[in-house]
């Protein structure tokens, strides 16, 4: 077998993830909703989804029905990686070359969220808590943001590729 059809696999099945990430990332920037606010769930089934379908599209049609777990890890680890690494290049660089108002909303919007919850972060981590958690979130950057949507992405879907690897292993 050669030995780049894992990361071959990898790339069809992490590029369409990453179309899917970007594409949902759109459809609640056109609705005028903060996309950066509202992606949080089903962003990270995205990968997930597309991890099954490349570990399954090797098992079944690569390796005539069987799998090892650590070739489901392997396709797993860069069927993910490539996705949200390639779905947080682009989101970051709309929000720094695109629409740059787009970061100073989502600053404003977190700020709203921090000020509802400030009694309740008040009570349980004091004072002080609350202003550092406000002058951080001023302090966000793009790169910060783009950051964030890849490594909380990655190590989430990292965790799911295991699970879904010793799934669908089948050794002959």
């Amino acid at each position: 077998m050669h030995k780049n059809i894992y990361v071959q696999i990898s790339a069809v099945f992490g590029l369409l993830g990453a179309i899917l990430i970007v594409l949902y990332f759109f459809c609640f920037y056109w609705l005028g909703k903060n996309p950066l606010l509202y992606m949080s769930t089903f962003d990270l089934v995205i990968p997930v989804i597309c991890m099954t379908l490349a570990m399954f599209y090797f098992r079944d049609r690569k390796r005539a029905g069987s799998m090892h777990f650590w070739e489901g890890l392997i396709i797993g680890f860069f069927t993910n990686f490539i996705a949200t690494f390639l779905s947080a290049l682009v989101i970051y660089l709309f929000i720094v070359f695109i629409d740059t108002g787009l970061l100073t909303k989502h600053i404003a919007d977190l700020q709203d969220l921090i000020v509802q919850s400030k009694e309740q972060i008040n009570t349980q981590f004091g004072k002080d808590a609350f202003e550092q958690t406000v002058q951080k979130i001023s302090q966000t950057s793009a790169s910060d943001v783009g950051i964030d949507l890849f490594i909380k992405k990655f190590l989430i879907c990292l965790f799911a590729s295991g699970f879904v690897a010793a799934v669908l292993r089948k050794n002959q």
